[in-house]
């Protein structure tokens, strides 16, 4: 290295380079740089695939076209290149070459002796990272995120729960006069986030996370995961939200099968059961009723359940 000088040997045998002439020159050169890029991508693939789920900044250096309106971005990192693809652009943004852009590593794998980093905007990891940045007390979990439903680019639940009594998570997270998510939001490209609290009680949780609208009682039931929401009807094209987005993130943040309706809309909806599952043979009004409090409300309710537990429920023998 400090010479510059070039030794060659074959086995235990001592070469002259001069004697080997420019081909075998070439050959070496070529194994020696192929080498080295090997190390290099091994290298650069073993320091990100530990980065991943981790937020990342960059610079779009040029559009990738595709067909039928696939393709995306190649996102210079600083030391390496990775791709957004466009399915994971938030909706609605327009990308150019130079602007700069945040994104969570979604991915990290070998392609030919290659390293091809994915980038991602639209995970609900890239939420809870901006969440991290922009708010200290979720970055030292004072305050902690239990979940994230998203629909990217429209709207966005985010359910909180703090460490310390005294920290408020949802006023934590939104800040004084709304600066905190506001900043978020910003960087989500307007996208609506509804910071709701979590709790451990089903019920109290689904009442939660169907904010801003206000829920009268949660019915829940386990056998169907389903959870009915009793509302008024000033709060039910709210709970509903604009094209059902509200009720289903909250489905989606609480992991419920979560059903909006009114105290009226319910009591139909029981009358219609009765009237149809007294039609089963040999059902008392006893048994009826007991299928209707556990939350089968229709045939297509019946098909889910196992023979067993119907059994157990209406208190016959297999």
């Amino acid at each position: 290295r400090k010479t510059g000088q070039v030794h060659a040997r074959h086995g235990e045998e001592q070469i002259s380079p001069e004697v080997l002439g420019r081909i075998a020159a070439q050959t070496a050169k070529q194994v020696i740089m192929q080498r080295i890029r090997e190390a290099e991508s091994a290298h650069i693939y073993e320091e990100y695939v530990g980065q991943k789920g981790q937020l990342v900044h960059g610079m779009v250096t040029r559009r990738e076209e595709a067909g039928r309106g696939r393709g995306g971005y190649v996102v210079n990192l600083g030391r390496v290149e990775a791709y957004l693809p466009a399915t994971r652009v938030i909706p609605g943004e327009e990308l150019r070459v130079g602007d700069r852009v945040k994104a969570i590593i979604e991915d990290v794998r070998m392609e030919g002796g290659r390293v091809r980093i994915i980038l991602s905007r639209t995970s609900n990891d890239f939420v809870k990272r901006l969440f991290e940045q922009e708010i200290p007390e979720v970055a030292d979990l004072t305050v902690e995120i239990r979940a994230i439903a998203r629909r990217p680019g429209t709207r966005c639940k985010v359910a909180v729960t703090s460490n310390d009594a005294r920290v408020e998570p949802t006023g934590a997270c939104i800040g004084v006069r709304g600066t905190r998510i506001r900043n978020i939001i910003e960087q989500l490209g307007g996208e609506h986030i509804d910071v709701v609290r979590w709790h451990p009680a089903p019920d109290a949780f689904v009442k939660e996370a169907l904010q801003p609208a206000e829920v009268k009682e949660v019915l829940l039931f386990q056998q169907l995961g389903r959870a009915a929401a009793l509302v008024t009807k000033d709060q039910l094209s709210k709970a509903i939200g604009k094209s059902g987005h509200n009720v289903r993130l909250a489905s989606l943040l609480t992991g419920w099968d979560i059903e909006v309706m009114t105290h009226e809309e319910l009591n139909t909806t029981l009358a219609k059961a009765e009237e149809a599952l007294q039609e089963i043979p040999n059902l008392t009004p006893e048994q009826v009723a007991r299928i209707i409090e556990d939350g089968f409300w229709s045939f297509s309710d019946l098909s889910c359940a196992e023979p067993e537990y119907l059994a157990q429920l209406l208190g016959i023998s297999m």
